[in-house]
C-alpha cells in the first residue's frame, strides 16, 4: 500500500511540473520570444529555462514567481487529486526587462515545495464530485 501511495505522490508531482513547464512555454511563445530571450529578462541562465521546460528540473516558488514577473503577469496553480491545472494570467502592464527577487523563504526541492510559504489566496470549489484547490500566488 505504501509504494501506491508514493507512486500517486511522484505521478502529480511530475503532472504538477509537467504543468508549469507547459505553462511557461505557452507565455513563451505567445510572446515570440526565445529561452534565451526568457532567461535575459528573467536574469536567469538559459539552460535553466531549457531544462525547465523540458521537465528536466522542477519548478521551485522563487523560479516560478520571477518568471511570472518577467512574462508580464501572474501563474495561477490549482492543485486537483488527479489533474493540476496551471495558467498565465497576464497583468495590465508589459511584460518586464527585469525582475526584482522574490521575498520568499521556501525550500528548493521537488514540486511538493513548491507552495511553501507563497502570499496566496486559496479557494476550495466542488466541481462534479471532485474538489479543486485554487491557488493564486502575486509577487
Amino acid at each position: 500500500m505504501a509504494e501506491v501511495e508514493e507512486f500517486d505522490q511522484a505521478y502529480a508531482e511530475a503532472a504538477l511540473g509537467d504543468a508549469m513547464a507547459q505553462a511557461v512555454y505557452d507565455r513563451r511563445t505567445e510572446l515570440g520570444w526565445t529561452k534565451v530571450e526568457l532567461a535575459r529578462r528573467a536574469g536567469m541562465n538559459e539552460r535553466v529555462i531549457r531544462r525547465l521546460e523540458d521537465g528536466d528540473r522542477p519548478v521551485t516558488t522563487p523560479t516560478l514567481l520571477r518568471l511570472g514577473r518577467a512574462l508580464g503577469g501572474h501563474f495561477i496553480v490549482e492543485l486537483r487529486s488527479d489533474d493540476p491545472v496551471v495558467t498565465f494570467k497576464p497583468t495590465a502592464r508589459r511584460a518586464t526587462r527585469s525582475t526584482r527577487r522574490a521575498s520568499v523563504s521556501a525550500p528548493t526541492r521537488g514540486a511538493s515545495s513548491l507552495l511553501a510559504g507563497l502570499p496566496r489566496t486559496l479557494r476550495r470549489e466542488t466541481s462534479g464530485g471532485q474538489t479543486v484547490h485554487q491557488l493564486k500566488a502575486d509577487a
